[in-house]
């Protein structure tokens, strides 16, 4: 989906997080497209608070559906719930995770490895909490 918005560079467009521009480099020399810096969308809409306790519960069904020993990625958690825009709601995914490994419903896995979510960086797996350590 494309949004077009005034950001003093001429024949600027939003796509995803990527600010693309069509006015080529500043030499003129290359393609006619080039991909400006990172930006966060600025008109972003906020994650409301009802979608927090559907990802817990989105996360919970797709275990349930699994063999017991089976893990998740919490993006389809994030899917389950947003759809076609799921990627804003990663991030609360995997805040929706940490919350049931507070309350001793799963576990956070990366490598296979049981993992403290807070101070888990890089692709976690979610699986249903299996017993004591």
């Amino acid at each position: 989906m494309w949004a077009w918005r005034s950001t003093g560079l001429s024949n600027v467009s939003w796509s995803g997080d990527i600010v693309i521009s069509s006015r080529g480099f500043d030499n003129d020399i290359g393609p006619p497209l080039r991909m400006a810096h990172r930006q966060t969308r600025p008109h972003a809409d906020p994650v409301p608070d009802s979608s927090d306790s559907a990802l817990e519960q989105a996360i919970v069904d797709l275990l349930a559906r699994r063999a017991p020993d089976a893990t998740i990625c919490p993006s389809e958690a994030a899917r389950a719930i947003g759809g076609a825009s799921w990627r804003p709601l990663m991030e609360p995914a995997r805040a929706a995770a940490r919350r049931l490994v507070d309350a001793g419903t799963i576990e956070v896995t990366q490598g296979g490895q049981v993992i403290d979510p807070s101070t888990a960086r890089g692709p976690i797996r979610l699986r249903r909490r299996t017993g004591e350590p």
